[in-house]
């Protein structure tokens, strides 16, 4: 139970970066698994059967995927939520976070 957690997490995070990068997540895969073979990290056995280091393949994310949907889109629609363009006028505390008032006493 607690690996299926662990294994939903990681491959939310790998789902998360792709799309920040602007990818899908086997276009994601693709690259870094052709990086990892062009650095010398991935054996040329690994390479051919479509592994890479570190990443779920797009197969096992897609099962992870279609075994719980709702996980994956309540994640997807939470991690675009976070941060934000948030201006001190209109933080409750009146605090910056960001720019030139930060951590300043006016």
């Amino acid at each position: 139970m607690a690996d299926d957690k662990r294994k939903k997490a990681v491959i939310g995070d790998d789902l998360a970066a792709a799309r920040k990068q602007g990818k899908t997540y086997n276009q994601m895969f693709a690259d870094e698994r052709e990086q990892q073979r062009k650095e010398g990290k991935l054996r040329e056995d690994a390479y051919k059967a479509g592994r890479a280091l570190e990443l779920y393949t797009p197969k096992e994310v897609r099962e992870a995927y279609d075994a719980d949907p709702e996980y994956f889109e309540g994640r997807a629609s939470k991690g675009m939520k976070k941060g934000g363009k948030v201006s001190a006028s209109k933080r409750a505390d009146g605090c910056a976070q960001r720019g030139k008032t930060k951590g300043r006493m006016i």
